[in-house]
């Protein structure tokens, strides 16, 4: 009897670790997105995950991730979310200096230009004049699939028009790897950029 005890207690204990995986195993990845920030310290940064109907992003659902705002300390702020969402994620930026406009602003990632032979690569540094006469870009991240990564942002002023006033041009340099947005609502393909920026009025759907 006390062997078949034994026994029984051994099989009950593999059946239950094989039925119930163990909170590591069933954990799903995260990633811990670190964005070191030049020029804009007390500046507020955001994430968000806005699909197109079009869009190339995998996975395609949710369509829509709208994540926390954090404010630049030290230089830097940290964002931690899953892994499979960093695909299509865009970045806001707002700076306590900057006027009143009529769009939160996005971060480019990218290089001038996104396609063709003209098409600069990943890891291009881009100085603030680069980045001010840029005609096209994307804020719409490739992702990525590690456990922690850096982008580092640069960012400046600029003085905008309807409404006249003072707003940040924000972008990563050196640039990462970006998608195309979708073509659905009001983003261009690529997208076209104003001195150098763009944003939105609600999401950037990628």
């Amino acid at each position: 009897m006390k062997i078949r005890t034994v026994v029984s207690v051994a099989l009950f204990t593999l059946v239950a670790a094989t039925a119930y995986p163990s909170a590591a195993t069933a954990a799903t990845p995260k990633t811990t997105i670190k964005i070191v920030v030049s020029g804009c310290e007390g500046c507020t940064i955001g994430w968000q995950r806005a699909l197109a109907s079009d869009t190339s992003v995998v996975p395609n659902r949710p369509k829509f991730l709208d994540g926390e705002q954090k404010k630049v300390s030290g230089g830097q702020v940290t964002f931690t979310i899953p892994t499979k969402s960093t695909q299509g994620l865009s970045f806001t930026i707002s700076a306590p200096w900057e006027g009143t406009i009529d769009y939160v602003t996005n971060i480019v990632l990218s290089s001038d230009s996104l396609v063709g032979t003209n098409a600069a690569p990943v890891g291009t540094k881009v100085s603030t004049a680069q980045a001010k006469k840029r005609q096209e870009g994307s804020p719409c991240w490739n992702g990525t699939t590690k456990a922690k990564t850096v982008i580092y942002v640069s960012v400046a002023k600029i003085k905008v028009k309807d409404p006249d006033a003072i707003a940040p041009l924000a972008w990563a340099s050196p640039t990462v790897s970006t998608i195309l947005p979708g073509l659905n609502g009001g983003d261009s393909h690529p997208v076209s950029l104003t001195q150098g920026t763009t944003g939105n009025q609600e999401a950037f759907y990628c």
